[in-house]
């Protein structure tokens, strides 16, 4: 019931970015590389990710591929 939509009182992930700004930085001969252009990134509802950096040690699970 609390999540399906992006309103007041409902939990959401967004990400907001630019596509024009987008970059990809991994390579094969360094592939953990992080990508660029992303502005912000929610996570239920708080800024996990703004500026460049992490905001919060920890929001959200970590799910194994058969989740």
């Amino acid at each position: 019931q609390d999540r399906g939509s992006i309103e007041p009182g409902k939990v959401a992930d967004l990400v907001l970015f630019d596509p024009e700004n987008i970059r990809a930085k991994a390579t094969y001969p360094d592939p953990l590389q992080l990508s660029t252009g992303f502005d912000m990134v929610f996570i239920a509802g708080e800024v996990a990710f703004e500026n460049g950096a992490s905001t919060q040690e920890s929001l959200g699970d970590v799910l194994s591929p058969n989740q």
